[in-house]
């Protein structure tokens, strides 16, 4: 129970740097970083589960449980949640809430943002109640498939996740035109922050036809 409120407080202030600091770090860097150093944070308790200890589900107070042979293994194992807590809260806890309802187009913002809540709590609720069981008979194995799933997650955000903080929800449909290049990890102006409208065009006074353009439908994506 200390672990848990010591562990849900660090997340809570990092949670709460990233609502603050979210512009400035922008969207790529954090969902880059922030799912490398939870899938390390992962690996390393795997990696000290398999050394000095396994988790195991305890049928008659159906409550999960962990034994380390090394009371040093143990303290480092729960100094590395925490450290996973901190990195979650500080770079994604947040960020897929906002980007999602970035990068769909407008025809299509409400479809998707509801799409993408379904799917995310469906998760959660398969996660809660499989996760017993899957560490009772996985042990350590399952921390390598979460770190090598976050690890994953951040190779995928830094070939195809295009920059979306410091934009207009309008102007993101320039971000997916069919003459932008698939791997966005190519595209320098894809992966900066700030306005497309006024870099592309000369006048101010052309980047807001533009941008209402694209609110009323009257551009093709083909532009």
């Amino acid at each position: 129970m200390l672990a848990n409120g010591i562990g849900s407080s660090l997340f809570l202030v990092a949670s709460f740097s990233l609502t603050i600091m979210i512009d400035r770090y922008g969207r790529r860097k954090p969902l880059i970083i922030g799912p490398s150093l939870m899938g390390i944070c992962m690996i390393v308790v795997g990696m000290l589960l398999v050394g000095y200890g396994s988790p195991h589900f305890d049928a008659e107070s159906q409550q999960l449980k962990y034994s380390f042979a090394n009371l040093n293994a143990g303290n480092a194992a729960v100094a590395f949640v925490f450290l996973y807590m901190i990195s979650f809260g500080s770079t994604c806890a947040a960020l897929p809430w906002t980007y999602q309802n970035e990068v769909f187009p407008v025809s299509a913002r409400g479809r998707g943002t509801a799409l993408s809540a379904c799917i995310n709590w469906f998760a959660n609720f398969w996660l809660g109640l499989y996760m017993p069981e899957a560490l009772n008979k996985a042990a350590w194995k399952i921390y390598f498939v979460f770190g090598g799933i976050c690890i994953a997650t951040s190779f995928v955000t830094y070939l195809f996740y295009p920059e979306t903080a410091q934009r207009s929800l309008e102007e993101l449909d320039l971000l997916f035109t069919p003459n932008r290049r698939k791997l966005v990890c190519f595209d320098w102006e894809a992966c900066q922050k700030g306005s497309l409208l006024h870099r592309d065009f000369e006048g101010v006074e052309v980047a807001q036809q533009l941008e209402t353009a694209l609110v009323m439908g009257g551009i093709q994506k083909t532009v």
